[in-house]
């Protein structure tokens, strides 16, 4: 099966890929392309793992995030699933909770990425996560920013 996926990333995509900031953010309008920059942006942050000395215990994990478990499903991690999957970098992903398995996770130096919604914010206790990326994140409660701030 080939892979047809191509992405052409507009000049401020590109900037936002290629930035070497902690914390990004994408501005733009509607259809500007904020998911599409967030997938291709969490795909790389999640195959590249910076910052990650394996220890045996705590795996490579990043976060989707949505202000609703609606649009994590039928926007975020659509979106996502749509680059990653068809590029066999998923090795298993489950519904309920959302996970997935990235495809260099072996036994004692895992690699995850957990679907979570703002509006259940307490998925969000115990996390260590090397990258988050909020979709819309206009839309979520300051509180659940602050917090993903705080387990990033």
């Amino acid at each position: 099966m080939q892979n047809n996926l191509v992405f052409n990333s507009f000049k401020k995509q590109s900037d936002v890929l290629l930035s070497q900031e902690r914390f990004l953010g994408a501005f733009a309008g509607k259809r500007g392309g904020k998911t599409e920059v967030g997938s291709i942006w969490s795909i790389t942050e999640q195959e590249s793992r910076p910052g990650y000395i394996p220890n045996g215990v705590d795996p490579y994990l990043g976060v989707i995030a949505a202000p609703t478990e609606d649009m994590l499903s039928r926007l975020s991690w659509k979106k996502f699933m749509a680059y990653a999957n068809p590029c066999g970098l998923i090795k298993n992903d489950w519904k309920k909770p959302k996970m997935i398995e990235w495809h260099d996770s072996r036994q004692g130096d895992e690699s995850l990425i957990y679907g979570i919604s703002a509006d259940k914010p307490e998925r969000l206790e115990g996390i260590k996560a090397y990258w988050i990326w909020i979709d819309e994140v206009f839309q979520v409660k300051e509180q659940f920013f602050l917090e993903c701030l705080a387990r990033v």
